[in-house]
């Protein structure tokens, strides 16, 4: 009988983790004030934004590294790779909980890499290790690797 009454507790404990999420996190208030600050008026999509190959040709995009500092679980990166995406000028993102980085692909005509660095909320920091621009054959190799 205690084996039973210890293994609820347990469960119980894993399920309000689990779907309470990341309680350090940014709230959802704080992304959605971020986001509005770096979206354009046209309100497109993440999927609409992803460039073709000709596009590629006249964009110049840029593979921004950042150091992130702040994240307390393995939960926090998908809330940061989701409020990276919602920015228009972000073609592509991938947040690690690991390094504790992040990798952004983005349109450096429409977004500077400090207003990317500025996106992330107490309790996250970010700070730009490495930013260069990138030609089409090199957006597509950096971008096959970016498997969230």
């Amino acid at each position: 009988m205690n084996n039973r009454i210890y293994f609820i507790m347990i469960f119980a404990a894993l399920s309000i983790f689990v779907f309470a999420g990341c309680s350090r996190g940014t709230t959802g208030q704080a992304i959605h004030e971020n986001i509005q600050d770096v979206q354009n008026t046209n309100g497109a999509s993440h999927e609409q934004r992803v460039p073709t190959t000709t596009e590629l040709s006249s964009t110049v995009i840029h593979h921004l590294v950042l150091k992130v500092e702040g994240m307390y679980c393995q939960a926090c990166p998908l809330g940061l790779h989701k409020m990276l995406l919602q920015a228009p000028a972000i073609l592509d993102a991938k947040v690690s909980y690991q390094t504790k980085s992040a990798e952004v692909l983005y349109d450096s005509a429409k977004i500077s890499k400090e207003k990317i660095a500025a996106m992330f909320t107490s309790p996250y920091t970010a700070s730009v290790v490495d930013d260069m621009a990138v030609d089409a054959a090199m957006y597509q190799d950096i971008k096959a690797n970016f498997v969230q």
